[in-house]
């Protein structure tokens, strides 16, 4: 054994002891009470006082806190992973945030008590006994081993359900989520089934020390790698695109839209650090909708062409889209508008705009099944997700920043890197 494999087995070996002896970590939870609104009836996959499909039509009265756990335990095909970097994501405001009658403002899958968190990177530090014989099984080249860093997808499949079955995991109707109605990772560790573990090692060569911050940002872009690549069918390099919301959502598909060839990329954020932001990410033109006719300007910068694609990200799809469907009338045919925003209210169509020039409407929310795209991407540099960064905060800021997001604010993404 040369002296360079001993030291490396011998710096496995310690970090594999440093995890086990760790008994307690820190952490983040959600705690809310249990009120259903006037009318609400348990669905199929709502558990009373435990978990709600609708978070908002339930969960009352949302507090986050700080607490110190024991350290999870893993099971056979589980790993331990050690938390070096956790984003702060749109769902994880709206979770904290309340409405006016003081019901949680997210409208998706939530239980009450669960760690928050899903955007995130870090090191393995333990794995369940079956890890190791299942990579051999498979003959993997690259395997998973103590040390190797990692991300993961939040979405955790049954693997049973026909969705499953059609691999359509992001639509199974008994998956879970970490960080939603299973503990996530705004905590010193978290635990995750290797089959939902994508390896980041390819990041270190070219982002080096920050390569757990560019982890932690691969959930969001690859569920925007999804929403356009696979649900709005990309477009042909030189068309355009058109991004509503520069926050970190918008400034992904500003990135994504380069990084597919897109010919101008024009982004419109009401907030001018934002726009700003934006124009680093790659935007070609900023629209400031609170003084700018939004689809006269975009019909300015794309010479009367509009977009071959509108990604709606700031869930304000109500207060667009008349300019968006007159564009669809005046642009180029087969445009499409991807809804991938929450937010409230409905929009009115006319059918006759999509019947006559095959426009099409659609949304999307899920990632499964383009990390090995988005991981090769950011690898080679085409997308850095390093510049929509501005504020790197610890664990015990977290409950501050949750409030402070949930007011117009000028942050960028904000992402978690201290954890003691």
């Amino acid at each position: 054994m040369t002296r360079k494999k001993r030291a490396t087995n011998i710096k496995k070996m310690k970090t594999k002891k440093r995890a086990t002896n760790i008994k307690r970590m820190k952490a983040i939870r959600l705690f809310m009470d249990w009120e259903p609104r006037e009318g609400f009836k348990l669905g199929p996959r709502d558990i009373e006082r435990r978990r709600a499909q609708e978070g908002n039509k339930v969960w009352r009265n949302p507090r986050v806190k700080i607490v110190t756990d024991p350290l999870p335990k893993i099971k056979p095909y589980e790993v331990l992973i050690k938390v070096r970097a956790c984003g702060i994501c749109g769902s994880d405001v709206l979770m904290a945030k309340k409405d006016l009658e003081g019901y949680t403002s997210y409208g998706y899958i939530m239980a009450n008590g669960v760690i928050i968190g899903h955007e995130f990177a870090g090191d393995i530090v333990e794995m369940g006994k079956k890890v190791k014989n299942l990579q051999k099984r498979l003959k993997r080249k690259k395997k998973f081993n103590i040390g190797t860093p990692v991300t993961a997808q939040c979405v955790i499949p049954c693997g049973s359900c026909q969705m499953c079955k059609d691999k359509k995991p992001d639509l199974c109707f008994l998956n879970e989520e970490r960080g939603f109605s299973k503990d996530g990772a705004m905590a010193e560790y978290v635990v995750a089934d290797i089959k939902e573990v994508y390896s980041i090692e390819s990041y270190r060569k070219r982002y080096g020390k920050d390569m757990y911050l560019v982890g932690a940002l691969t959930e969001p872009l690859a569920g925007v790698y999804k929403a356009i690549v696979e649900v709005g069918g990309g477009l042909r390099p030189g068309e355009n695109g058109v991004v509503i919301g520069g926050g970190p959502i918008g400034f992904s598909a500003i990135g994504v839209l380069k990084a597919l060839g897109a010919g101008k990329v024009i982004l419109s954020e009401p907030l001018k650090h934002r726009r700003e932001k934006g124009r680093l990410m790659g935007a070609d033109y900023l629209i400031d909708p609170l003084k700018e006719n939004l689809k006269e300007k975009i019909l300015e910068y794309t010479k009367g062409k509009g977009a071959r694609i509108y990604f709606e990200a700031a869930g304000v799809a109500p207060k667009v889209y008349s300019d968006i469907e007159k564009l669809f009338q005046i642009g180029r045919p087969e445009s499409k508008l991807i809804l991938f925003g929450h937010g409230p209210g409905k929009i009115e169509i006319n059918p006759e705009v999509f019947i006559g020039n095959y426009n099409v409407i659609t949304g999307s929310h899920g990632h499964c099944g383009v990390w090995d795209d988005v991981i090769r991407m950011v690898s080679q540099g085409i997308i850095d997700p390093r510049k929509m960064i501005t504020h790197k905060i610890s664990l015990d800021q977290v409950p501050d920043y949750l409030k402070k997001l949930q007011k117009p604010t000028t942050e960028g993404k904000v992402v978690i890197t201290k954890f003691k």
